[in-house]
């Protein structure tokens, strides 16, 4: 055996670069989509890098963690019907079959709404606002051929968006203004005459705005005592650290689940930033000049602010469940930090730090206080019930520091034995691992360390959790990297671990002479004993 003096692990740039790409779905050791199965569904509202596939990373981290997407502008009517006459269905298709190829929920985003449609939409040909007639035979146009074209593919609609005022007056938009108060019962009806199985949604921001909340479920109310099919009421969930309060939240679910609809959280992220002269809304038309003051996180953010964002989203998501018989889903208003419409709104130029992903494509703190409050198993069961797999788990010893990483992947594998340089060497299986997950076998998780190049493995969900949700954590999660048992059964025996507190890195050995010389010729002050890390095979 090679003599066991552990250090860092700092791989070369090309081997590292190969090996961190053949990991599959890196970045999140869970699904919340399946830690949220049994209440609701998990969205994400995507922009075109997504759907045509220019971003595989955050292709990969809407299939691992959602299961309905949303467009964030391809289907709203300045994108798809630019001119009177003309539609434009290319992306919003990209859209749509994306969803499809990828098993996804299709939400669609929006039919009527006084933004991002085009002013020509209301005028004539002298631009003079059209009739009425013309007005509503417009809007039965453009929703018929819109929900038409994707009949049996999107599953739910906003068909009216932000329809009302702060006070809970009905704004006064083109829809209103030419049309008159009824714009909002012809568009639902004339929805349900084209597709009847879809969900109709009536979507707004503010709800928590007690005055707002009243008179929007006043006309929701005697709308639905008219017979106008409205299936769902859409939250616009662009909240604050610190607003709305969980009691305000509490109200407004309560309130709209009396009407007997299903809810939608529709548009969710947290702000992190100081807010703008108070203001708390999302009307896009609303703009802030850029002061120092409003933008105090420029090239990073504190851990405490992190930490404070990740309790938020807990305690939203526990709300959330108290009310699972309502809501149908919580969607997410982006993907990573980087992406998100915050940075820009309402001040434009600022660092904003709204969601559970980081610039880096890596998840934040909130990610795990999220899945710690999940009510639904994180490890997937097992799929199947066949007798256990062994593979070997091959041990290669880095010469230049005497260190060891450990892998089941030809992919790396391959990588590593085809160095020629001398610096890695495979020292054989270091024992056998599960190749299927099956029966009582448990996962180990792999983290990657960026400061020192290091892997960490661990078949405790309790660690791992710890250690990625600290928000000074210098790890990267990297997958599952293989299955072992988490209790012996005959065959089995016990893998033990060694911690090296000079490096930080962990070792790992089924060899109990080789654990026993260890612990009697190396100072626990270089190389600790940890215990029995799982059970595995010779």
């Amino acid at each position: 055996m090679t003599p066991l003096k552990l250090a860092t692990a700092c791989f070369a740039t090309a081997l590292s670069a190969l090996i961190l790409s053949s990991v599959a779905n890196a970045g999140a050791p869970f699904s919340m989509r399946d830690g949220y199965r049994s209440a609701f569904h998990i969205g994400a509202a995507l922009d075109s890098r997504v759907f045509v596939n220019e971003d595989p990373v955050l292709s990969d981290i809407v299939t691992g963690q959602c299961s309905l997407i949303v467009a964030g502008n391809e289907l709203k009517w300045e994108s798809l019907h630019p001119a009177i006459n003309r539609y434009d269905f290319s992306k919003a298709d990209s859209f749509v079959n994306w969803g499809e190829r990828n098993g996804m929920q299709v939400h669609g985003h929006v039919l009527v709404w006084h933004s991002q449609t085009p002013s020509s939409a209301f005028k004539d040909a002298s631009g003079r606002n059209v009739s009425r007639d013309e007005m509503i035979a417009r809007m039965q146009d453009h929703i018929r051929t819109v929900m038409g074209r994707y009949k049996g593919r999107i599953q739910t609609w906003d068909v009216v968006n932000e329809a009302f005022n702060d006070d809970g007056t009905l704004r006064d938009s083109p829809w209103s203004r030419i049309i008159g108060p009824d714009f909002i019962e012809i568009a639902f009806r004339t929805a349900r005459e084209v597709d009847p199985s879809v969900m109709l949604v009536y979507n707004d921001y503010s709800w928590v705005n007690p005055a707002k909340r009243a008179g929007i479920l006043a006309h929701i109310r005697q709308l639905l005592a008219k017979g106008v099919p409205i299936d769902a009421l859409g939250i616009q969930g662009h909240w604050q650290l610190g607003y709305p309060s969980l009691e305000q939240v509490d109200a407004t679910l309560w309130d709209l689940a009396s009407t007997g609809l299903k809810i939608l959280i529709t548009e969710l992220d947290i702000d992190v930033l100081p807010t703008a002269w108070d203001y708390t809304g999302a009307d896009i038309n609303v703009r802030f000049e850029l002061q120092d003051s409003l933008n105090p996180y420029r090239e990073t953010i504190p851990p405490a602010v992190l930490q404070q964002q990740a309790d938020r989203y807990a305690a939203l998501f526990t709300k959330f469940l108290e009310y699972k018989d309502y809501i149908h889903t919580v969607t997410f208003w982006g993907i990573t930090d980087q992406d998100s419409w915050l940075n820009n709104f309402p001040v434009r130029g600022r660092t904003n730090y709204p969601m559970v992903y980081n610039r880096d494509n890596q998840p934040k703190p909130a990610y795990f206080s999220i899945m710690n409050v999940a009510p639904d198993p994180l490890v997937p069961p097992a799929t199947a019930t066949d007798p256990y797999v062994p593979i070997p788990l091959y041990r290669f010893h880095r010469t230049t520091n005497n260190s060891h990483f450990f892998t089941v992947t030809k992919a790396e594998f391959d990588a590593l034995s085809a160095d020629t340089s001398g610096t890695w060497v495979y020292e054989g299986p270091s024992h056998h691992v599960i190749g299927n997950h099956t029966q009582n076998s448990t996962p180990v998780y792999r983290l990657f360390n960026r400061v020192s190049g290091s892997h960490f493995y661990t078949a405790s969900k309790d660690e791992m959790v710890g250690v990625l949700s600290n928000p000074s954590s210098i790890f990267n999660y990297e997958g599952i990297a293989f299955w072992v048992l988490a209790a012996p059964i005959p065959g089995a025996q016990p893998v033990y671990r060694f911690f090296a507190p000079p490096s930080g890195s962990h070792f790992f050995t089924i060899n109990e002479q080789e654990k026993d010389v260890l612990r009697a010729t190396v100072p626990s002050t270089q190389l600790s004993y940890d215990g029995v890390a799982w059970f595995a095979f010779p």
